[in-house]
């Protein structure tokens, strides 16, 4: 298995790949035909008394029923995703770091590759709150 790890800083909503300085990184790359986990080191956004980016609050992404993984090409409205998938995600506390980690299967299926054919795949990650509304981090 395929183990990637990167920071992903969390801000209003949405994430970004950085470093701890908050510099820009390039999203990691997920080689299909290769089963994959992903375990992402959940930073918040810039505090000016820290050196480095804080840990994203464990207790806020653990409070949350569960997690979703979508893969998609196109990301219409009236077709589904590539990939759908609600198990193998989990919220880990290591230490001080709150770590997400996300096993995908190796993406060699029908419809993953007819999206890779059409244009450039993107991943979706989504919590779902025990009330079966989405809660934006």
């Amino acid at each position: 298995m395929q183990v990637i790890k990167a920071m992903l800083k969390i801000s209003g909503g949405t994430a970004s790949f950085v470093d701890e300085r908050d510099n820009k990184k390039t999203a990691p790359s997920i080689t299909i035909g290769v089963k994959t986990r992903l375990v992402l080191d959940l930073r918040r956004d810039w505090d000016d008394n820290a050196a480095i980016l804080l840990p994203y609050p464990y207790d806020e992404l653990n409070e949350l029923l569960s997690f979703y993984v979508a893969i998609d090409a196109d990301w219409l409205p009236e077709t589904a995703p590539k990939l759908f998938k609600t198990n193998g995600i989990a919220v880990i506390q290591e230490g001080e770091l709150t770590l997400l980690s996300v096993e995908l299967p190796a993406l060699d299926t029908v419809a993953v590759m007819t999206g890779v054919n059409q244009q450039n795949l993107s991943v979706m990650l989504k919590q779902m709150p025990a009330k079966n509304t989405t809660k934006k981090i």
